[in-house]
């Protein structure tokens, strides 16, 4: 999100929307304006805690903490890191985040079905990482119980006895490593591709990891093409 934002309200709206982050730089925080004639002054430095202060109450506060929650059961339900009893409740939390119930969502925040997914690590700036720490939550483990099983492994039987084993086996050797660009060639290779599209051939409404992207002018003549 970016443009416009005020000091009192907006900061903590755009954290309990989840958004990633926010744009500030302009007159409405951090630079004097002359109102008369729009000139811009320098930045008021000053007015940087306040906007860390206002964000980080938010953040700590049952809502922020629920958003939280919430962005990464959605996270760990796309890549398939999510048991079915832990999915099961991203719904019902989002519910009461939407009518901001705080009562409601410290319930979940003390749920000791995500008590594992709280205490989770940020990803930081390795994301593969974060994603592949996740899944070896459940490293050496095929359980009978499906409720106990990420959702990755939920789609074919004979797939995940065959393969889960040694993809558990390459994901913490390539964690060891601390080497981000190895585990993000692995996300793009066997057997880590395969797990995926099973997972997602029964899940519509997860997006898919190779998507094509055009640019192209709305408003460009009908030869434009051949202009390039």
């Amino acid at each position: 999100m970016s443009a416009g934002f005020k000091l009192g309200g907006h900061i903590g709206d755009a954290v309990y929307s989840g958004v990633d982050g926010i744009g500030i730089g302009g007159a409405q925080i951090l630079r004097y304006m002359d109102g008369k004639t729009g000139h811009q002054g320098p930045y008021t430095e000053e007015f940087i805690d306040k906007i860390d202060e206002e964000r980080d109450a938010a953040a700590n506060s049952v809502r922020g903490r629920g958003v939280l929650l919430l962005c990464r059961l959605d996270r760990m339900q796309f890549e398939g890191s999510i048991t079915q009893e832990e999915d099961d409740l991203r719904e019902p939390l989002y519910q009461a985040l939407r009518s901001a119930n705080e009562a409601e969502i410290s319930l979940f925040l003390e749920n000791p079905v995500l008590a594992n997914i709280i205490a989770l690590p940020d990803d930081g700036e390795k994301p593969v990482t974060g994603t592949a720490l996740r899944l070896l939550r459940f490293a050496g483990v095929y359980d009978s119980d499906t409720s106990k099983q990420p959702l990755l492994l939920s789609s074919d039987g004979d797939l995940v006895k065959n393969k889960w084993g040694r993809f558990a086996k390459d994901l913490t050797s390539l964690i060891k490593q601390n080497y981000e660009d190895a585990l993000g060639q692995y996300y793009d290779s066997q057997p880590w591709t395969l797990f995926r599209e099973e997972y997602r051939k029964n899940k519509p409404e997860l997006r898919q990891d190779r998507l094509y992207t055009i640019k192209a002018t709305p408003h460009a003549p009908k030869d434009y093409a051949s202009l390039h």
